[in-house]
C-alpha cells in the first residue's frame, strides 16, 4: 500500500512541476514495469507448477487411496463440484502450499 502512495506522489509531483513529455515518459515507464512484472509472475508460477508436478506425487485412487478418500469427502462437504488436484511433496519445513492451476 505504501508503494501506491509513493507512486501517486511521484505522479502528482511530475504532473504539477513537469511538462506533458515527462508525464508521458512516466506513464510509459509504469506500463513497461507492469508488463515486466506480469511476465516475471507468469514465469515464477510456471516454475512452481513444474516443480510441484516434477517432484510431487499426485493423490489418486492408486496412489494414497486413503488420503484420496478423505480428500473426496472434504470436497463433498465443502460442495466443491470440480475437485482440484492434490499432490504430496517432501518438505523440510511445515509450510503448506496451495496452488490452483489448469
Amino acid at each position: 500500500m505504501l508503494g501506491v502512495f509513493i507512486w501517486a506522489g511521484g505522479l502528482y509531483a511530475l504532473a504539477k512541476f513537469g511538462d506533458t513529455r515527462s508525464l508521458a515518459g512516466f506513464a510509459v515507464t509504469i506500463l513497461f514495469l507492469v508488463i515486466i512484472g506480469f511476465i516475471a509472475y507468469v514465469f515464477a508460477r510456471s516454475a512452481v507448477i513444474a516443480h510441484l508436478k516434477g517432484n510431487g506425487i499426485e493423490v489418486s485412487e492408486t496412489q494414497f487411496p486413503d488420503l484420496n478418500n478423505q480428500f473426496a469427502q472434504c470436497c463433498q462437504a465443502l460442495a466443491i463440484s470440480k475437485r482440484p488436484g492434490a499432490h504430496i511433496c517432501a518438505a523440510t519445513d511445515s509450510v503448506g502450499l496451495t496452488m490452483r492451476h489448469a
